[in-house]
């Protein structure tokens, strides 16, 4: 091996032991770090939400949401991707109800909480926490994010997908306009103010093409079923 290239070993050897030690003692702990930020901010949030509206503190539904999140910050360097993904294989590989009726009744107070403004916020606090742990975990293995941003992609695809063919579908079935059975951006233009315009100075002539049509269809009728009477007639 040459100087040159021994050289350039030992400075990638020396780059990816500056990169694991950064990425192991510096990025993250400042996710977790961040992390746990961001849930001091949404329980501080949810403090000032109950003492300025007056919510009892004893109330179940605020209790258990603030436990949830005290937890989340407590255990909030244990919320790794390799542990969900590990939990959620061993959940495929031998179910358990126990946890899903475990969560069911924890949140039960909450589902159970009577319509308003109370609820409504409260569920919201819960979801920016939930958005939190998500994008945690999302935002800390490239592989993940990637996959997402695919997914993400597919979902729009096919919900933009989905609104054209109900637009299409709603011109399609309008008996009121009967030039919206044509499919495609035609049926969009034609649904336009300038779209209107046009096929109302247009429909005289159109009305006339239609007729010249259908007396031609009735004159070849007319010349073939006379054609038919007089070789009848020869034959006899």
């Amino acid at each position: 091996m040459s100087v040159i290239n021994s050289v350039s070993a030992i400075e990638s050897s020396i780059g990816l032991g500056v990169l694991w030690f950064m990425t192991v003692y510096l990025w993250r702990p400042y996710r977790v770090d961040l992390l746990r930020e961001n849930l001091f901010r949404i329980r501080n949030e949810l403090f000032e939400y109950v003492a300025i509206h007056k919510v009892p503190f004893d109330n179940v539904p605020y209790v258990r949401l603030r436990l949830m999140l005290n937890c989340m910050i407590r255990y909030a360097h244990r919320i790794t991707f390799s542990r969900v993904l590990c939990g959620h294989i061993m959940l495929l590989i031998s179910p358990d109800e126990y946890g899903p009726k475990l969560m069911r009744k924890f949140w039960s107070p909450l589902a159970e909480m009577e319509k308003g403004e109370a609820k409504d916020a409260l569920l919201k606090f819960r979801e920016q926490a939930n958005t939190c742990v998500a994008w945690h975990l999302i935002s800390g293995t490239p592989l993940l994010l990637v996959l997402t941003l695919v997914r993400l992609a597919e979902v729009c695809a096919k919900s933009a997908h989905r609104t054209i063919m109900d637009c299409l579908s709603v011109f399609s079935h309008n008996q009121e306009n009967p030039y919206s059975v044509f499919v495609g951006p035609t049926a969009i233009w034609m649904q336009s103010p300038k779209g209107t315009r046009i096929l109302a100075a247009l429909e005289p002539s159109i009305k006339r093409m239609e007729f010249q049509a259908i007396t031609e269809e009735k004159s070849k009728l007319n010349r073939v079923s006379h054609s038919d009477s007089n070789s009848v007639m020869a034959h006899t």
